[in-house]
């Protein structure tokens, strides 16, 4: 059974930036060596909830609809909502993450 790694970052692509785009390098990483990747991100408006980029399986979650703090909080726990629950268990998921940037 591959280890599987939960990786929450509030942005990922396809937004551009620097933590983008280590989340996304770092997640491909683990794949190359048969780790099974969820990124768990914030839902924008025009998005898909879920895709596949290059191996890594990107669930995007939260109200993106909801005002910025309310918003915020629906991200995080949409996120454990999807780690803690039994459908996240069937995913496998053994070790989460939390990329953030350091200001």
């Amino acid at each position: 059974m591959p280890l599987g790694i939960g990786m929450l970052a509030g942005v990922f692509p396809p937004f551009i930036g620097g933590i983008q785009t280590h989340t996304l390098q770092l997640a491909r990483r683990l794949v190359e060596h048969g780790v099974e990747v969820h990124v768990l991100t914030r839902h924008h408006t025009g998005l898909s909830r879920q895709e596949c980029m290059d191996g890594v399986r990107v669930h995007r979650v939260g109200d993106a609809g909801l005002p910025r703090g309310i918003r915020a909080a629906s991200y995080l726990l949409g996120a454990l909502a999807t780690h803690v629950t039994p459908a996240a268990a069937q995913k496998k998921i053994s070790v989460l993450t939390w990329n953030i940037p350091i200001y």
